[in-house]
């Protein structure tokens, strides 16, 4: 089992698995614990959450919660290590995923967290990095496995690599730093 408490009072622990330092997970709390009650209290319940009923969860406080998403995120390690970690079966890993990285991803949103998706002129991509004042951009082809759809075959067939690929663009700077 993860000694969540132990890495917490470690910033190079607590960043090697969760890609935050202490200060910056104790400060994501709140807004984790505030978006996690509003996401249960939305839906229906004949028991108030932690009621009593039901088993006690491997991951009882928002803390944990938190750690274990971020660690998953961070780590990506497979259902299977974590459920080694947590001393659970893999499914019930998997049902903690899918559950806590919405909430996770709402709470970096409110904390104006996360990082812009979609650059559409020119001006964007000034306004999100001003401080770069030339890129290089590259096309690749990487390698997939065969799709089974005939649809999708024909989308991932490359003549030039004469197998199945995706086509990817690669955007660094003159530092060679990629840019998201």
């Amino acid at each position: 089992m993860l000694n969540v408490r132990s890495a917490l009072k470690n910033d190079s622990i607590c960043k090697s698995l969760t890609g935050l330092t202490v200060k910056e997970f104790k400060n994501l709390l709140p807004e984790f614990d505030k978006v996690f009650m509003d996401n249960v209290n939305s839906k229906p319940r004949e028991r108030e959450y932690g009621g009593g009923g039901g088993s006690k969860s491997a991951i009882p406080t928002f803390e944990d919660k938190l750690f274990f998403i971020l660690f998953y995120v961070k780590c990506y390690p497979t259902f299977a290590v974590c459920g080694f970690f947590y001393d659970r079966h893999r499914t019930k890993c998997q049902v903690w995923e899918k559950e806590s990285l919405p909430i996770l991803e709402k709470a970096l949103g409110k904390k104006c967290a996360l990082p812009k998706r979609e650059i559409t002129s020119c001006e964007d991509f000034i306004k999100s990095f001003p401080k770069i004042k030339e890129i290089f951009i590259d096309g690749t082809e990487r390698k997939v496995q065969r799709p089974k759809d005939q649809e999708s075959q024909k989308n991932h067939y490359s003549g030039k690599k004469k197998t199945h690929t995706k086509k990817n663009l690669v955007v660094v700077d003159s530092k060679k730093k990629y840019l998201p």
